[in-house]
């Protein structure tokens, strides 16, 4: 069941279960929801006071979770084998604009201008050192 409850400054949502546990337990799930679940012989205010007492944690570990997010890299469009080579071996796989170079179907001008719309991105990085000779397979 879905619960709030006023902690200091600001409501605290959260979602309440009932359970076969001894003690109450408060968990952050990875999208930053509160999951409580409690013994049935538990009254709902007093869930409620648990909650709001730990209003300063349950904030801290939002903002880890944020922090955490922010901070992780965007995931691999590509298929999981090609992700793995990439991570790897180093190497960037599947730059169509590398391909269309090589084997002279774009000019380098249009390769440094594809580089440019990448900007400082690890893809356009790549574009930019296979433009100046740097990366040879």
């Amino acid at each position: 069941m879905q619960r709030s409850v006023w902690a200091g400054n600001a409501f605290v949502e959260y979602e309440l279960t009932f359970k076969k546990v001894k003690n109450i337990n408060l968990r952050l799930s990875p999208q930053g929801d509160v999951r409580v679940s409690a013994p049935r012989r538990v009254p709902v205010g007093e869930i409620d006071r648990f909650v709001a007492s730990r209003a300063g944690w349950i904030d801290a570990a939002r903002r880890r979770v944020a922090a955490r997010a922010a901070a992780a890299p965007a995931p691999c469009t590509l298929s999981d084998e090609q992700c793995m080579v990439e991570k790897r071996q180093g190497i960037t796989i599947s730059a169509l604009e590398e391909i269309g170079y090589k084997n002279g179907w774009i000019t380098k001008e249009k390769l440094l201008a594809s580089a440019k719309r990448y900007g400082k991105s690890p893809y356009g990085e790549h574009l930019k050192r296979v433009a100046e000779g740097k990366i040879l397979y």
